[in-house]
């Protein structure tokens, strides 16, 4: 029992790591799918697809396209997603942005995982802590998990 204790932090380090591993590698290969995405024009249509097969209002979906040369390209690393309240005349109305950058990572499968985290995981925690607990444990294994299986939990 003794060695198991004096070993835990290497244990430990050792199962986080090939936790994270697991993690990328399937994210990865959720960026492998073959519709690579090349205009604003297709980044519409497979966010109205795959937001309809979540059964998600895609009316309130709004979708941004950074191809290479745009200003805001370097803005953002790849694909990401958050949820933006739109208030006209004393109504709020809760829209959820995914945002893209042209290259290698824009593909289905990131939208798919981006759709994923704004259907299931939104609103974000404010603890910093649990945010980041819950974010690495829960919320991107199921959304990587989704973009590659179609699998929600």
């Amino acid at each position: 029992m003794n060695e198991i204790l004096e070993n835990l932090p290497t244990y430990t380090g050792i199962a986080l790591g090939a936790y994270t591993a697991l993690l990328v590698g399937a994210q990865v290969v959720q960026d492998l799918a073959p519709e690579k995405i090349k205009s604003k024009e297709q980044l519409d249509e497979i966010v109205e697809d795959e937001s309809k097969r979540l059964g998600m209002d895609s009316r309130l979906v709004v979708c941004k396209f950074y191809a290479v040369g745009d200003k805001d390209y370097d803005r953002i690393l790849g694909a990401r997603c958050y949820q933006d309240d739109f208030e006209f005349k004393g109504h709020t109305l809760p829209f959820k942005v995914v945002e893209i950058k042209e290259g290698w990572g824009a593909r289905r499968g990131a939208v798919r995982h981006e759709l994923y985290h704004l259907h299931r995981h939104m609103p974000l925690r404010k603890n910093p802590i649990a945010k980041f607990l819950r974010g690495f444990f829960y919320e991107e294994p199921t959304a990587t998990l989704y973009a590659t299986t179609g699998i929600k939990l």
